[in-house]
């Protein structure tokens, strides 16, 4: 008999789907192959299973054995076999067409930051992204972004620059700090580079503080 009925999908398959259990008493699983993978790779299981293969990966053990797998030549006779299979032309046209997906957003981003308003939102994003890696929260939008601007006169506040103007946290945001209407000054490039993370009351004047608080409405 080469078929056999599975315990658990209940479908005849041949006895190659299934599994040993007892290879000297010619002894074979009730359950499929396909069945028993699917049942432990589900839920808390299958967590457990991905953590212990990493820990095993990142373990003395783990490393040596890779290399001498690697080194063995093995490895790429297992990828050319694997990618002869239906499941390894899968995975091939699947990474290619994520690619080229990638390939064709990254152009696409890119065009957007050359118009008028992929200008405006490029620094508002980056910003985020920046209070995102510090795990800071940050709300401060476009609209916000104009709000500043048009407070200061779209000039350096420190030295009246028009040029290459940037709006920077006026507390640093490696302390915590991230962009608000209270806490946004617009400075040019070089004097932003110069402040770098240092606190207002190290950065500016008293007079300028006091200017801030009293005419702009920004909080030291």
């Amino acid at each position: 008999m080469n078929k056999k009925i599975c315990s658990r999908c209940k479908e005849p398959k041949d006895l190659e789907d299934f599994a040993w259990k007892d290879k000297k008493n010619n002894k074979k699983h009730p359950a499929c192959k396909k069945c028993m993978r699917d049942a432990y790779y589900s839920g808390d299981a299958k967590i457990k299973h991905l953590e212990k293969c990493k820990e095993y990966r990142n373990s003395t053990e783990g490393v040596l054995n890779r290399k001498l797998y690697i080194e063995s030549g093995n490895r790429s006779r297992d990828h050319l076999k694997y990618k002869k299979t239906d499941k390894g032309q899968l995975t091939i046209s699947k990474y290619n067409f994520l690619s080229s997906s990638k390939i064709k957003r990254y152009n696409y981003t890119k065009l957007y930051r050359k118009t008028d308003k992929g200008k405006l939102v490029a620094p508002v994003a980056n910003s985020k992204r920046r209070a995102l890696k510090l795990n800071v929260n940050e709300h401060y939008s476009l609209s916000d972004r104009e709000y500043t601007l048009n407070l200061f006169n779209n000039k350096c506040f420190n030295c009246n620059s028009l040029n290459n103007i940037t709006v920077d946290h006026h507390k640093p945001l490696s302390k915590g700090n991230g962009l608000s209407r209270t806490n946004a000054v617009v400075l040019c490039q070089s004097c932003n580079s110069k402040k770098h993370n240092k606190d207002p009351n190290v950065f500016y004047t008293l007079t300028q503080i006091k200017l801030l608080e009293e005419s702009y409405d920004i909080i030291s």
